[in-house]
């Protein structure tokens, strides 16, 4: 008998600047779910006084799922830095590593307005995340360019 996956074609692989694009437009999506998060906590939600971690972090399920995606962003972008460093795509290596930056000191500006609520750890958390989603905005335009630059021509362009 015939090995069916002898005759089934490979899946196809994405380039390199594929999968950055790719980990670029997730960061961008957490980053905006982050921010929405982020309006409707301060909007919407009054902090409790308690002083614990666990019971201020228990007690607001809006302000757990923020925590959550926040470090789901750091994770993301330290593996989004490191892919760009492996790929050595022009100029994304440091982008990444500053929206990575971005991200931490956002994420200990939130930690800081968490247990002390003074507007300055607010606004710091603001534009940590702000200046992230920038960032981001210009690696995935680089990262988009070099993919159009290093797909080969198709077939229509090579008729002409």
């Amino acid at each position: 008998m015939s090995d069916p996956s002898s005759t089934t074609p490979a899946a196809p692989t994405r380039s390199a600047p594929g999968r950055l694009r790719h980990l670029s437009a997730v960061l961008l999506g957490l980053l905006v779910v982050q921010c929405v998060l982020g309006v409707a906590l301060a909007m919407y939600v009054s902090l409790p006084s308690s002083q614990t971690a666990l019971s201020v972090f228990t007690s607001v399920p809006l302000l757990t799922a923020h925590i959550v995606i926040a470090f789901l962003l750091v994770a993301v972008a330290a593996y989004a830095t490191a892919l760009a460093g492996r790929l050595r795509l022009a100029g994304t290596t440091w982008l990444e590593a500053l929206t990575l930056l971005f991200l931490l000191f956002a994420l200990q500006e939130g930690f800081a307005y968490t247990f002390n609520q003074i507007n300055a750890y607010d606004l710091g958390m603001v534009a940590g995340f702000l200046g992230a989603l920038v960032v981001q905005i210009v690696v995935m335009s680089r990262v988009v360019r070099a993919a159009r630059t290093a797909r080969p021509p198709s077939a229509e362009s090579s008729r002409a």
